[in-house]
């Protein structure tokens, strides 16, 4: 059960745990606390003073295989994926934990404008961008609370390595089981206070 009474608090017994895929240039602005050591410089530009970025609520709109599975109180660990910068083996990184609140589709809204009414205050998405979203075949929103970054980012190299996730398997929105769930948050070293089984 999903609660924001006992928010940070992530409760992860008989709950979901899915890897979510977040391009680069949606990840800071919509995470601000998980910003990468090399996007310093930056910072002011990508972590502005409205809504998407300081509220704990986020709403992220994309188009990916199997994500319509998600359901409220599933624990997702998000995925910021490479950059120009590097490989992503060594770029992209698991960054923090939000927790699922609600699961929509385009045809939950009676209209364009009652979706960009919901959608607007906490998306990374413009309004223009919105209208587009709402025509995409497949589009789903994801509104979900913001809860934990990690301390130490852990790259997708050691979750193939140390953690045992496949190389070869869709890394856009996969399922993770308890125990490499742990090992993430482990070598993420978060406040584990935060975690509640």
């Amino acid at each position: 059960m999903v609660t924001l009474y006992d928010y940070p608090y992530i409760h992860t017994s008989k709950v979901r745990k899915f890897i979510l895929s977040i391009k680069p240039e949606y990840h800071t602005p919509l995470f601000p606390d998980s910003i990468l050591d090399n996007e310093e410089r930056d910072k002011s530009f990508l972590v502005r003073d409205i809504a998407y970025t300081n509220s704990i609520h986020k709403i992220y709109l994309c188009k990916m295989r199997n994500i319509d599975q998600l359901s409220r109180g599933d624990v997702l660990l998000i995925y910021r994926m490479k950059d120009e910068k590097g490989a992503a083996y060594y770029r992209s990184v698991v960054s923090s934990i939000c927790i699922v609140e609600e699961i929509k589709k385009a045809s939950d809204f009676k209209s364009t404008e009652e979706f960009i009414k919901y959608a607007n205050a906490y998306s990374i998405f413009n309004e223009n961008e919105l209208r587009k979203w709402y025509t995409e075949y497949g589009m789903t929103l994801i509104k979900m609370t913001y809860n934990i970054a990690f301390d130490r980012r852990v790259t997708r190299g050691e979750l193939i390595e140390q953690v045992g996730l496949s190389a070869g398997d869709y890394w856009g929105f996969m399922q993770i089981n308890d125990e490499q769930f742990k090992n993430i948050i482990s070598r993420g070293k978060i406040n584990e206070s935060l975690i509640i089984d």
